[in-house]
Order: C-alpha cells, then structure tokens, then sequence
C-alpha cells in the first residue's frame, strides 16, 4: 500500500509540475515534526522525526528521526535536496520531489540508507502547515541485524512552522 501512495504522489508530481506548476520563488526556512503512523502502529512504537530546512526554487534539509521499537532500535541523521513546485504564487499548497541519504545508527553500529522522497503541503496560515510525504529508501541498516537489505516505503504526516528569509 505504501509504495502504491508513494508511486501515485511522485506521478503526480512530476505530472502537475509539467503542465500546470511552476517553480517556487519564495524562499522561507521551516522546522517541522512528522510521524509515519503505519510502521508505529506496526511495530507498537513511535516511528518520530524533526527537520529543519530551506525552501526556495529548491530545498535542502537536514533532520533527526527515532525508531526505538525496532529491533536493534534505530534512530538516523539524515538530509535532503530536491525542486518545489507552486500552482501560482497564492496556492496553499507546495509540492516537492527530491533525494536523501541519512546515516543509521543500529545495533551499536552505523550504515547509510540512500533514497527519494515526495510530498505536498497546505498552507494552514501564513506560517503553520500540514503535509503529507512519502519515501523510498535503499536501508542497509537491516545488514547490522544480518537481514539483506531492502528498499522500504514509509508514509508521513508532517506538521510545521514557516517564516519568510
């Protein structure tokens, strides 16, 4: 079901960007925390991360993310660059599109996980929003545990605040 939403958000995207979106010309910073409420409710624990970024024609953000309940626990640091894509300058929405990499710490020890990611947001105020993303990520955490690696698909509800640079 995940890589379904994941698949369906990156086509629109990139399918709206191209016809009736342009690039986003406002730059802002945010700090904003999200949840992944289906790995939480699967593994019984609190999947939680807190980023801040820059968002302009592209972003770039960097970001903590706890995941104590899975075994081995886990938590990562992580980062990301992409486009943002506005319907015109007053749209209360942002849609994004980018990569990512993070460096896992598991089982006493650290791997890389390398990704993609993709999400829109709603302008709730001038400064508040709400969002959804979706991520791909190529986790080779699971080697640490003695697991294959696998490419996993994860779903979060953000909610953040904004300010103008």
């Amino acid at each position: 079901m995940k890589k379904i939403l994941l698949t369906i958000l990156l086509l629109s995207a990139i399918s709206y960007s191209q016809k009736r979106y342009n690039f986003n010309q406002y730059e802002v910073a945010t700090v904003n925390v999200a949840i992944d409420p289906g790995a939480s409710y699967k593994e019984k624990g609190l999947d939680i991360l807190a980023e801040i970024e820059y968002s302009g024609t592209v972003y770039a953000k960097a970001g903590f993310e706890s995941f104590s309940a899975l075994q081995g626990g886990y938590w990562d640091i992580h980062g990301a660059v992409g486009i943002n894509f506005l319907q015109n300058e007053n749209s209360p929405f942002r849609i994004y599109a980018g990569v990512r990499a993070a460096r896992v710490a598991r089982a006493g020890s650290f791997k890389p996980i390398f990704g993609q990611e993709v999400g829109v947001d709603y302008n709730l105020s001038e400064n508040w929003f709400i969002g959804i993303r979706g991520t791909h990520d190529k986790r080779y955490d699971q080697e640490l545990l003695g697991w294959d690696a696998k490419d996993v698909y994860s779903v979060f509800g953000r909610f953040g605040y904004k300010w103008d640079l």
